[in-house]
């Protein structure tokens, strides 16, 4: 899944029929709206390109009840109904805590209104397919295939399965979790930068551009641009000595660049 990040206003967000697990208990509800409210948002609704939810109806329902409004949302592109259908099932089964029926109770309906197949219905839900097998033979109403009943060893190693299916999807989730983290401690970064060079309503990254370039602190942004460009050729990246310093003049320079290309 490419991940593509926009910030949207709540009201342009659909709902469908994509809500494919069972709304959280009120208590749950409850801490996790407060979170939200005390934190903000901390993993993005994933939308089609029309802006109709896919995953993230608990966040959606928390933004519209505290007035929050715009979303961070992952837009995703050309999906098919399936791919959709994909993304609401495996987004919810590593992360929320679904109960074993309700788990069982989906793959059941997948399987009668949606036609997939063992290993689909394993993918959707969070379970391995042995145990998709053994749920789906059950009862003839599923069409069972004609298999023995399932051995304790195979019992074992259907429920390792899932126990490893459902690891590998929380590592996954812990890794967007940390790419968000990554990015909002970026964007903090950037506002607090900016508070600093902007402090008192005044102007003062003139002033720390100077006193960065050894210039006197009432330097005109000419004289700052051109003391810039004769520390970045003396720390040339071609002396092997310099590459730290080269780097640092060349990042302070874009910036500075981005700050005041305007101003002489």
């Amino acid at each position: 899944m490419v991940n593509n990040y926009e910030k949207v206003e709540v009201a342009k967000l659909k709902v469908s029929d994509f809500q494919v697990w069972s709304e959280m208990d009120a208590g749950t509800y409850e801490q996790f709206e407060a979170d939200i409210n005390e934190h903000g948002q901390h993993n993005p609704i994933i939308v089609d390109e029309e802006y109709v939810v896919l995953d993230g109806h608990h966040r959606l329902r928390a933004l519209k009840k505290l007035n929050i409004q715009f979303a961070i949302v992952n837009v995703q592109f050309d999906l098919s109904e399936d791919e959709k259908l994909e993304i609401a099932y495996r987004a919810n089964s590593a992360r929320r805590n679904i109960t074993q029926a309700e788990r069982k109770a989906q793959a059941f309906k997948l399987r009668k209104d949606h036609k997939l197949p063992y290993r689909k219905i394993a993918e959707h839900v969070g379970v391995g397919k042995s145990t998709i097998e053994r749920w789906l033979n059950e009862t003839s109403d599923s069409k069972p295939d004609k298999k023995k009943a399932p051995s304790k060893g195979e019992e074992k190693l259907a429920q390792a399965q899932d126990e490893n299916l459902a690891l590998r999807k929380e590592i996954q989730t812990l890794k967007e979790q940390k790419r968000i983290q990554e990015r909002t401690i970026e964007r903090l970064e950037m506002d607090l930068l900016s508070a600093r060079l902007f402090a008192g309503g005044s102007d003062n990254g003139l002033r720390v551009f100077a006193q960065f370039v050894g210039e006197r602190e009432e330097a005109s942004a000419t004289e700052i641009r051109r003391s810039l460009r004769k520390a970045q050729g003396k720390a040339h990246p071609d002396n092997p000595d310099s590459t730290w310093l080269s780097q640092r003049y060349n990042a302070s320079r874009e910036l500075f660049e981005q700050l005041y290309k305007e101003v002489s």
